[in-house]
């Protein structure tokens, strides 16, 4: 559906952040929602508030087709994140990508990193 989808093993919800969403996530909104009418799904996209949804339910009553099971994948914030740290000096660079996972206490587990040089 989109670059960059991934499942992770273990987790027991995985939620898309509707707060995150681009033109490149029509396709995959449009399958949630069974809405055939992929220029609607991506204006409606587009016409994210400036600052984010507050609640799922608003998002999803833009959609004919809103059933309570497809408000389940849906978040309107992040516990998986990917941090990028970057090392720059004048012979040497460095970057480091971590997948982190925050639990409702906001702790933190980090799943994977990867380092470049």
């Amino acid at each position: 559906f989109s670059q960059n989808l991934c499942a992770i093993p273990g987790s027991t919800k995985q939620s898309i952040n509707i707060n995150t969403l681009n033109s490149n996530h029509v396709v995959l909104i449009a399958a949630l929602f069974d809405e055939k009418n992929l220029e609607f799904v991506e204006s409606q996209i587009i016409d994210a508030p400036e600052m984010g949804y507050d609640s799922i339910e608003i998002f999803a009553s833009r959609f004919a087709q809103s059933q309570k099971s497809i408000l389940n994948v849906l978040a309107v914030n992040s516990r998986k994140l990917i941090v990028t740290t970057r090392v720059f000096n004048e012979s040497f660079s460095n970057e480091l990508k971590s997948l982190v996972i925050l639990d409702s206490s906001n702790f933190a587990t980090i799943l994977n990193r990867d380092f470049s040089f």
